[in-house]
């Protein structure tokens, strides 16, 4: 009798998942006509046991996107892997070296934005005038970085910090004595079978790899490979590999680094309406868990539902302006909107 009423509840979850599952596609298809006019989006659903990817515009299973800060994700995920293996605590202060007058800044202010810290250097001038980061390798990063005062005291305020991202991963790259890149690809992609991501694109895939664009048109990459700024955005990949990684998130007792990506997900500094995890944003929606990403050009999203028990994911290479009646140019939100109105 009890094997029985285990196997038809198993029946009934398995069958209610389903439902959200073809509910979601089904909204997405319905929805499509929101991104008609962006040039490339590859959009995947997962649940726990199966994936459907959608292609869009010019868009191939194979294309290589930016993904932008959801590369914070991936940092969070070291992160998290050291504290699981007992190397260091959360609320441990970070290498004085990187400390500031007015206040002690620990590993749980630069994981949830609340380090005080800028989100770039307005004093740094690119080597190229349509991309923020261009020669802004490791050396140059600390040099601006110690000369860049605090906003506020740490943990008093949330302030989204690209830089605190960076120092983030340029510390846990100088404690491991590898390059950050290597550890993402050691710990991370590796583990979960991610072999078509990468930060620096070989030039053998350059063809599945257009540039992306504004307007209409082509900007240049984003080339943060080796730059101080690498861990706050410097992940290229596919839509194939990202929704192997939105599972991951959705199911993580399916993986081998379940423990540090439950750690991620689990609420540390409430903002507003949503709260903030390591990294991730918690809200304002129930069970929503999700983070989005742009470079100039491309742009990303990344939603798991745990009421739904459906993840997804979209990438997109292009990036649309619209002047308002005061003359502001205001960004089209499109690709993020579909995502949450499939997810409510």
């Amino acid at each position: 009798m009890n094997y029985f009423i285990r196997s038809s509840l198993g029946l009934l979850l398995s069958l209610s998942a389903q439902a959200d599952f073809s509910t979601v596609t089904h909204c997405l298809q319905q929805n499509s006509n929101q991104l008609s006019a962006y040039r490339s989006t590859a959009i995947a659903v997962v649940d726990k046991y199966q994936t459907k990817i959608f292609t869009f515009g010019s868009a191939r299973e194979n294309q290589i996107f930016e993904i932008g800060s959801i590369t914070k994700t991936f940092t969070a995920n070291l992160l998290a892997q050291e504290i699981i293996a007992g190397n260091l605590r959360l609320s441990e202060p970070i290498p004085g070296a990187y400390q500031k007058p007015n206040g002690l800044i620990r590993y749980q202010h630069l994981v949830t934005h609340t380090a005080g810290l800028v989100n770039v250097f307005h004093d740094y001038k690119s080597s190229n005038p349509r991309t923020p980061w261009d020669g802004l390798d490791i050396p140059l990063f600390k040099y601006f970085y110690n000369r860049t005062p605090l906003q506020s005291r740490p943990g008093e305020n949330f302030s989204y910090s690209n830089i605190g991202f960076g120092l983030l991963g340029t510390i846990l790259s100088e404690r491991a004595g590898q390059p950050y890149d290597k550890l993402v690809q050691q710990r991370i992609f590796a583990p979960l079978g991610m072999k078509d991501s990468y930060f620096e694109v070989p030039r053998s895939e350059a063809h599945r790899f257009p540039q992306g664009n504004i307007n209409g048109a082509a900007w240049p990459y984003w080339n943060l490979y080796n730059t101080g700024i690498s861990a706050a955005g410097g992940i290229r990949s596919t839509i194939k590999d990202m929704a192997i990684y939105t599972r991951a998130q959705l199911s993580p007792e399916n993986t081998v680094l379940a423990r540090a990506i439950q750690a991620t997900q689990a609420p540390l500094y409430q903002k507003d309406k949503d709260a903030v995890g390591m990294s991730w944003l918690i809200g304002p929606q129930k069970g929503l868990v999700w983070h989005n990403g742009s470079t100039f050009g491309f742009n990303s999203m990344l939603a798991i539902s745990s009421v739904h028990k459906v993840g997804i994911v979209l990438l997109t290479d292009t990036s649309i302006y619209k002047t308002s009646p005061g003359g502001e140019q205001i960004k089209d939100k499109s690709y993020e909107n579909i995502v949450y109105t499939c997810l409510k």
